[in-house]
């Protein structure tokens, strides 16, 4: 098996190259203009003909697409870049390897798909984009939807882990300060990068019994307001002092209600402790 993680600069692809490495299988990551392994390769997506060139000397079996431009505020001011980095080397992706091709592409989607009204979105619940991000992030799904069979739409939320800014800036926290202050009326559902890892190489794998799975939402276990979660995350570092404080946020199209998403078709119940104890090791 070989396998491609485009972006592989930033935090989830980099965790995914070194995940697959270590199980031992043949993977190569890219990046745009941030190089923080000597072995990965430049490439910038939204140019074609570095894509085609790139995909006319190389052949996957699977293409994990985790570039992208997650900054919501940016998306929002242009909607013109936002689509350019979410839409865009999706059009390149396809157009490169064709019809014909046997290569399976796994594109990594986002709770702003939805609305945020109501939280608890599955993979069959309505997408209602608010935000020029998520739209573009949908628009990227349809795309490989109708024009790549062999593909997989995962979508997540809130991905957490060692090297995550806001993981790491709430841990420091909460182990060297008195007290930090958390938004209790906004709700997500945190995802454990090791355990999303777990997932994309289950995926990959020979055996994988979701194959015939187009959509998947693949994401923490519970749902949690922002408050919630530091309270968590203090519950496991018992050296810790540090007091939660409950603040309310004003909703925006930056900070929705509830993008909480759960999944029906994995069981990902109870396993948040053993996945964010290896996070704070």
């Amino acid at each position: 098996m070989k396998v491609l993680v485009l972006g592989a600069s930033g935090f989830i692809g980099n965790y995914l190259y070194d995940s697959f490495l270590q199980d031992g299988v043949v993977v190569d990551g890219t990046y745009f203009t941030r190089k923080i392994k000597p072995e990965y390769i430049q490439l910038d997506l939204t140019n074609m003909t570095e894509v085609s060139s790139f995909f006319k000397e190389r052949t996957y079996d699977f293409i994990i697409l985790a570039a992208a431009n997650k900054n919501v505020k940016q998306c929002e001011d242009s909607y013109d870049i936002a689509y350019k980095l979410n839409v865009l080397p999706v059009e390149h992706l396809l157009n490169s390897l064709g019809p014909s091709s046997s290569s399976t592409i796994i594109f990594m989607s986002s709770d702003y798909v939805f609305d945020g009204t109501k939280g608890n979105y599955s993979e069959t619940s309505d997408t209602n984009p608010q935000t020029n991000y998520g739209k573009t992030k949908l628009l990227a799904e349809e795309l490989l939807l109708k024009n790549a069979s062999n593909s997989f739409i995962v979508r997540t939320s809130a991905v957490m882990g060692k090297g995550g800014v806001f993981f790491d800036w709430l841990v420091g926290e909460i182990r060297n300060t008195e007290n930090v202050t958390m938004f209790d009326n906004i709700f997500f559902t945190p995802t454990p990068i090791s355990y999303l890892a777990s997932m994309l190489k289950k995926l990959c794998s020979s055996n994988n019994e979701l194959k015939n799975t187009r959509v998947l939402h693949v994401v923490g276990g519970r749902k949690f307001s922002r408050y919630e979660f530091a309270k968590y995350i203090k519950e496991l570092i018992p050296s810790s002092s540090c007091e939660v404080i409950a603040e309310k946020a004003q909703e925006s199209q930056f900070m929705q209600k509830d993008l909480s998403m759960v999944s029906v078709k994995l069981n990902s119940d109870n396993y948040e402790d053993e996945y964010f104890k290896r996070e704070l090791v």
